[in-house]
């Protein structure tokens, strides 16, 4: 129950479904926890998730003083040394093409990439040799979706980015790794469908939403993020964990192995 004693943790989007099961479980394999959401009120509850272990800090990631208040006050509750940087942050767009405006483009591509890009790029300074990146993509920014274009373009740009940040960062030996992935049952899934006309036939629709797995439940990928950070990862930088928590990388039903890149 200790695999991540002393590490100093920020987990964004820490007032998510994802986010709190992520606070909960980390705290409670020892690691120090800075979370953050744009939630104003909900200190209380997410540092009453593990008390001692977790400090909250609202802030708006596509904000540049936000990124700074995250990072910053982070690196002064942690003494300056951040081992962990956990990305978990996001929204849903599901608009067809021909009618997604670009306010909609902006608001999904400044939350889901821009602020992964320079999130990680404040906080990387204050990450030693051996430290680690977990950021979230999708299995819809590696399958064509319909209605999904907007979205899917920006969970596309963060497994790309994820890869050419393990190399930028491999002189580092900071490992950088995505995971994309699946519908989960947590509220945001299940808000954004709750207008669709077959909202119950889609959430069952392993082709359209879950081509590996019905209804991943939040545990199951914290639990993947927990193997990611761990120390005996080292050596298994820039890859993307898709659908499955002990699946290779597939993509259209042909496994890919994905060479290491960090030490």
């Amino acid at each position: 129950m200790d695999r991540l004693k002393g590490k100093n943790t920020i987990i964004t989007g820490a007032a998510g479904g994802q986010g709190k099961v992520a606070c909960r479980m980390f705290a409670a394999e020892g690691a120090r926890i800075f979370a953050s959401d744009i939630v104003a009120d909900a200190a209380a509850e997410i540092e009453a998730l593990a008390p001692g272990a977790i400090t909250y800090l609202a802030a708006d990631v596509t904000r540049p003083e936000g990124i700074r208040a995250i990072v910053d006050g982070a690196s002064k509750a942690f003494g300056g040394r951040i081992d962990v940087l956990y990305n978990n942050h996001g929204v849903i767009l599901g608009k067809p093409f021909l009618e997604t405006t670009l306010e909609e483009w902006d608001r999904v591509h400044n939350v889901d990439l821009k602020s992964v890009y320079f999130l990680s790029q404040r906080a990387v300074p204050a990450m030693p040799a051996g430290s680690s990146i977990i950021n979230i993509s999708s299995v819809g920014g590696l399958v064509a979706m319909q209605n999904m274009s907007a979205y899917s373009a920006a969970k596309g740009g963060v497994a790309m980015l994820t890869r050419g940040m393990a190399l930028d960062l491999s002189s580092r030996k900071i490992r950088v790794n995505a995971i994309a992935l699946s519908a989960i049952d947590t509220p945001m899934p299940h808000n954004f469908l709750k207008d669709l006309p077959d909202k119950e036939g889609i959430w069952n629709d392993d082709a359209s939403l879950r081509p590996a797995a019905r209804g991943r439940h939040d545990g199951d990928f914290s639990r993947q993020r927990r193997i990611e950070l761990h120390d005996r990862q080292r050596g298994r930088g820039g890859r993307r964990l898709e659908r499955f928590l002990s699946q290779p990388f597939f993509i259209a039903g042909r496994g890919v192995q994905l060479s290491s890149v960090n030490p």
